[in-house]
């Protein structure tokens, strides 16, 4: 595999761990691509009722899968069922795959007894250092060419663990001045690391009007792949407004969906999340919607790169 974060980490470990799974590995993640192979893959003829649990954890510790998906891109519903700890857990594999979700969510399942948490903090960052960590920890994206500006977060050792980056919507219906897109959000798996940058991102964008009328955006748009939950975005106040675009790019200019042919995802629709401003007119701060607690102390400081 191309990484070794947390979630390649997780998948690695569950490929090898059953014997099956293991042996027709090439069925379930794509090498090439370093992307799961979710459709169709759970009725393939060689899969056994061990190796299914298996197979089904593991699509739901890469993505957040939570439902069985076809050939084509069909879901079936009645399967939601499967994907209860009852069902996956209740096998001979259970203690395996207990260290697999350890794998997947180490600060949660760490214990460390009289050491004190990494404090985290937002702080800016330039989008070409955004862009070099896109390219390297994003599973799905390339870079973007051009932002409104990028935060990022930072343990206190000084070590990125995720970056934002925010600009005009991509589509242009939605590209209306006053609507703010968060272009990318990629992190190293670090607990909490998503939420506050959603936060800091929706907190930029509404508060900043109060000092700069020009920059007060009334909406915050994002997108998700539909295989994913999107807990980070519910967590920070995003509502989903439910499906939106194809499964790839068909324009005339470009035809490959905004990504290299060695990172191009699983064609997949996309779920658009959103978070509506409304701004007080009188002092300019964000009335209704709230903005996550872990998105506070933004800094006053941008990068001055401004596109």
């Amino acid at each position: 595999m191309k990484s070794k974060d947390c979630y390649h980490k997780a998948v690695a470990y569950l490929l090898t761990l059953d014997e099956v799974c293991n042996k027709h590995i090439d069925d379930l993640f794509d090498f090439e691509k370093d992307v799961i192979k979710p459709f169709g893959t759970l009725y393939l003829p060689w899969q056994t009722g061990t190796s299914v649990k298996t197979t089904r954890l593991m699509f739901n510790l890469w993505s957040g899968v939570l439902i069985d998906l076809d050939k084509s891109e069909s879901v079936y519903e009645e399967t939601r069922c499967y994907y209860t700890p009852e069902e996956i857990f209740c096998c001979g594999y259970a203690p395996y795959f207990f260290e697999a979700v350890k794998l997947r969510f180490p600060e949660y399942t760490t214990i460390e007894l009289g050491i004190r948490r990494a404090a985290m903090k937002i702080v800016p960052i330039g989008m070409k250092a955004a862009n070099e960590y896109v390219a390297a920890h994003h599973r799905h994206h390339k870079p973007v060419r051009g932002c409104k500006f990028c935060i990022s977060v930072e343990n206190e050792d000084g070590e990125c663990c995720g970056v934002a980056i925010c600009g005009r919507p991509v589509s242009r219906y939605l590209d209306n001045g006053t609507t703010l897109e968060i272009n990318r959000l990629c992190t190293n798996g670090t607990r909490n690391v998503c939420s506050m940058l959603y936060g800091a991102c929706t907190h930029y964008a509404s508060q900043n009007a109060r000092a700069a009328k020009a920059l007060g955006y009334k909406k915050v748009i994002t997108y998700t792949l539909a295989s994913e939950t999107g807990a980070s975005l519910k967590a920070s106040n995003f509502v989903s407004e439910g499906e939106a675009g194809g499964t790839i790019w068909t324009g005339e200019r470009r035809r490959d969906n905004g990504v290299p042919a060695s990172r191009d995802p699983v064609a997949e629709k996309k779920v658009r999340w959103g978070m509506q401003h409304r701004l007080n007119s009188r002092t300019g701060f964000n009335s209704a919607a709230k903005v996550a607690p872990c998105g506070r102390g933004l800094p006053l400081a941008l990068p001055r790169r401004v596109i």
